[in-house]
């Protein structure tokens, strides 16, 4: 995860089908980055965060 643009963008698609976003998995996050403030708090698994 970087801007968490992309994820954002899943999110709202898969949302406008009337699905509902249980959780999100991602190899890295680059937390210095800030993207996971664009997962509105759903909950998020990383395999490694870079700070």
């Amino acid at each position: 995860l970087a801007t968490g643009g992309t994820a954002a963008a899943a999110i709202e698609l898969v949302e406008q089908g009337k699905g509902e976003v249980a959780g999100l998995a991602f190899l890295a996050n680059l937390a210095f980055l800030g993207g996971a403030a664009k997962l509105g708090g759903r909950p998020a698994q990383f395999l490694v965060e870079y700070a």
